[in-house]
């Protein structure tokens, strides 16, 4: 792999958006930005709808704060649309406000614990004999890429 300046490797942070308010972050971002260290902040579109919280784009000062990352060179990306069941039609529309609020596609789709929509997660992540032992621990429940499935969105993910 040829990296930018002929350096041998790169090195990322991703901020998982759980738990994320202004209050909680922001002083996080500010030393940060002092420091020229440029992250990925993860983002949800949507309210959480299960025991997850932190706020999302739907959140004015929250938004607002998140065009300022981005406005100072911080990576904006999709931590699903939201923490919780959404299905094909909100998924769709959510990436399309993301878009919108945010000025581009997400790059990056981080998945989030345990939302069904997760894309290529539980066992389809691994390979034998890792898939195998995790089937035994761990029913599966994702449905991004079973096609006519409410939740299937693998066909517009690129």
């Amino acid at each position: 792999m040829d990296w930018p300046n002929n350096k041998k490797f790169a090195f990322t942070i991703i901020d998982d958006t759980d738990d994320s308010f202004v209050d909680n972050i922001k002083p996080i971002y500010g030393l940060l930005n002092d420091l020229n260290i440029k992250t990925t902040k993860t983002v949800w579109v949507y309210p959480s709808r299960n025991m997850y919280i932190g706020y999302s784009l739907m959140d004015e000062d929250y938004y607002r704060f998140i065009l300022d990352l981005r406005d100072t060179g911080f990576e904006i990306a999709l931590h699903n649309v939201g923490s919780g069941a959404f299905y094909r039609e909100e998924i769709i529309n959510g990436i399309e406000v993301f878009k919108e609020k945010i000025g581009y596609y997400p790059k990056i789709q981080v998945n989030h614990g345990d939302n069904t929509d997760n894309l290529y997660w539980g066992s389809k992540r691994f390979v034998n004999p890792l898939k195998f032992v995790y089937k035994i621990f761990h029913k599966e429940k994702f449905y991004e890429d079973e096609i006519g499935h409410p939740q299937f969105w693998g066909d517009i993910n690129q």
